[in-house]
C-alpha cells in the first residue's frame, strides 16, 4: 500500500484528480495504520520476556527516529525541488513530485524488510 500510495501521488499531486490524490494519501495513511500494530507485535514476540519491555521502548524510539528522518529527507527534497525559493504555483508542483519520489527507495526497502519480517515465525 505504501509503495502504490508513492506511485499515485506524485502522479496526482500537481494536475490530478482529487480523487486520486485522496486515495493516495488514504493508501499511505493505511499502509502505516495496518503495519504499525502487527509489525510490533511480531518484534516483541521474538523477543524473551525480559526484554519485551525495553524492546517496547525500543520499537517507539525507532518510529519516532524514523519520523524525524523522514521529515529531514522531505524538507531536503523540498528544497532541492525549488521550495527554498520561495513558494509559487511552480515550486508547488515541482515539490509534490520531488517529496514523493525521493523516498521510493526507502519504500522499497520498507517493502522488503516487511516480506522478510513476516517469512519466518519468532520461534524459528
Amino acid at each position: 500500500m505504501l509503495t502504490a500510495s508513492l506511485l499515485i501521488l506524485p502522479l496526482t499531486l500537481a494536475e490530478g484528480w482529487l480523487g486520486w490524490v485522496l486515495l493516495g494519501g488514504a493508501l499511505m495513511g493505511a499502509a502505516f495504520g495496518f503495519s504499525w500494530s502487527f509489525m510490533s507485535r511480531r518484534l516483541l514476540g521474538a523477543l524473551m520476556e525480559e526484554d519485551r519491555a525495553i524492546g517496547s521502548a525500543a520499537i517507539t524510539t525507532v518510529r519516532q527516529r524514523g519520523s524525524a528522518a523522514g521529515a529531514a529527507i522531505a524538507g531536503t527534497a523540498a528544497n532541492l525541488a525549488g521550495f527554498s525559493h520561495g513558494m509559487n504555483a511552480e515550486s508547488a508542483r515541482a515539490t509534490s513530485v520531488g517529496v514523493f519520489v525521493s523516498v521510493i527507495p526507502l519504500a522499497l526497502i520498507g517493502t522488503w524488510a516487511a516480506y522478510r519480517l513476516t517469512r519466518f515465525s519468532p520461534s524459528e
